[in-house]
């Protein structure tokens, strides 16, 4: 089970966002800030999630993070960028980033990471 993730993506001069979920007993904080679609530049939301914490938590080691690669690229090169630094429970912090690519079923991770925050990413 992992205690923290934080997620930011990037494309240079037009926007970012970073994603950060807490595990707190049984409850997950989440903190969303950034100039992405949709969110005025610097919005910051934050909260407890609402939902089935439990389920959640489930879903999301699911991806098992914990096996991604340190790296990843894709052949395009139009700036995107992402890194990610994920703890588990007893484990020093797991750090991971991609320029233009992602390990299978990254985009389906982020979107789910997003929909936490009861905010739609764009």
């Amino acid at each position: 089970m992992f205690e923290y993730l934080v997620l930011n993506e990037y494309q240079p001069f037009s926007w970012n966002r970073e994603i950060r979920l807490e595990v707190d007993g049984t409850s997950i904080k989440f903190r969303r800030k950034g100039n992405e679609y949709g969110f005025p530049d610097g919005m910051v939301v934050e909260g407890t999630y609402s939902g089935d914490s439990l389920s959640l938590l489930k879903e999301i080691e699911g991806f098992n993070v914990s096996q991604w690669s340190d790296l990843y690229s894709g052949p395009v090169i139009d700036g995107y960028g992402w890194n990610l630094r994920y703890k588990e429970v007893g484990k020093p912090c797991k750090k991971i980033s991609g320029s233009n690519g992602g390990p299978e079923k990254y985009y389906d991770f982020v979107k789910l990471l997003c929909s936490i925050s009861e905010k739609k990413c764009g």
